[in-house]
């Protein structure tokens, strides 16, 4: 008889069944944001910067990977506004990414820079690594990186502002700060998350600090709080929350224009509309899946439910960030851009 072995039970089943090694996350890649050159002759008090070496994370859940077309149009639009929206200014970046935006503000002469996003260290290690190649380590300490989670509590945000630049606060002691410290918050690209509105509403509200100042209060107050009235009456179009099915028709109509805020030949505002002035909520976006457009614009009827006054400000065409997607590509390659302010009685 022939001898057993222990061996010879063992059918091999260790390497039918073995995982089959992973591959490899994708390097991460580096693009080039190049500050528009017609941008630094116009505004000669402007800071002296020409481009911004943005490094993305190769692959990532929460789509880090992708410079996105609102991120570049928002960029353009903080340049382009820098003396009202970044300069002295204490800034916030929910979502970040490459943080694109929240280099531009500080490049532009932000106080203070707060650059967010999910609490994961590749996401916050590439953030800091663009901050380290593009950021003067002469300002370098104004700008803070940090993993926050959209919704919870903003205390940590807010002890990374100056205190000695608030009004009634001393840098000394550890007290709580019970009320928003930020001038500008800059949401890119994010309202596509519907599940989260309320959330980054929360966080808004929370962080974005009153207003102090009579010129802080929009000109536009009371005309935007109408919802039935569109908020410009210059023959451009506008977006408002109920109308979506006017945005889908008007966009399939190519009645896009790009807002004269971007256009670097034109002072902003010499056409008679508000001007831009902090505290104040950036809100760019595109429609990436335009069958969900009223979910996305669903974002700011909330946000008027809960006491914000929305503007649109922009609309301006790019290429498509998926040509190959599914959806109408005039939508999905058009950026808008909304600017959203808290009604609240003047401080003089």
């Amino acid at each position: 008889m022939a001898e057993y072995t222990e061996n010879e039970d063992d059918l091999g089943l260790d390497n039918v069944f073995e995982e089959p090694p992973r591959p490899p996350t994708p390097p991460p890649t580096v693009t080039t944001y190049h500050r528009q050159a017609a941008r630094l002759n116009f505004y000669s008090s402007a800071p002296e910067w020409s481009s911004i070496d943005l490094q993305l994370v190769g692959h990532h859940v929460l789509w880090a990977q992708h410079l996105w077309n609102a991120a570049i149009v928002l960029a353009d639009f903080l340049d382009l506004n820098s003396s009202e929206l970044c300069q002295d200014k204490a800034v916030l970046e929910l979502g970040a990414g490459g943080a694109l935006p929240s280099l531009v503000a500080a490049l532009c002469g932000a106080h203070q820079v707060v650059i967010t996003d999910y609490p994961d260290a590749p996401l916050l290690d590439n953030i800091t690594r663009n901050v380290d190649h593009n950021i003067p380590l002469t300002i370098r300490s104004k700008v803070k990186n940090l993993g926050y989670v959209w919704g919870t509590d903003p205390e940590k945000l807010f002890r990374c502002v100056d205190r000695t630049r608030l009004a009634g606060e001393s840098s000394e002691g550890d007290h709580a700060i019970e009320q928003g410290v930020f001038d500008v918050i800059i949401l890119s690209d994010l309202i596509f998350n519907h599940s989260q509105h309320s959330a980054l509403l929360d966080t808004c509200e929370a962080a974005l600090r009153p207003a102090r100042r009579q010129g802080e209060v929009a000109q536009s107050e009371m005309k935007s709080a109408d919802p039935k009235k569109l908020p410009h009456e210059d023959g451009r179009p506008s977006i408002t929350a109920p109308c979506v099915n006017d945005v889908i028709a008007g966009l399939r109509q190519r009645r896009i224009h790009s807002n004269p805020i971007l256009d670097p030949k034109k002072l902003p505002h010499e056409d008679g509309r508000p001007s831009i002035t902090a505290p104040c909520v950036l809100v760019f976006f595109s429609h990436h899946r335009p069958q969900y457009a009223a979910r996305d614009l669903d974002f700011f009827s909330r946000a008027k439910d809960r006491g914000w006054i929305c503007e649109q400000v922009v609309q301006t065409k790019t290429k498509a960030m998926f040509p190959d997607d599914p959806g109408d590509e005039e939508i999905r390659s058009t950026v808008h851009g909304w600017v959203l302010r808290r009604q609240a009685s003047v401080v003089l």
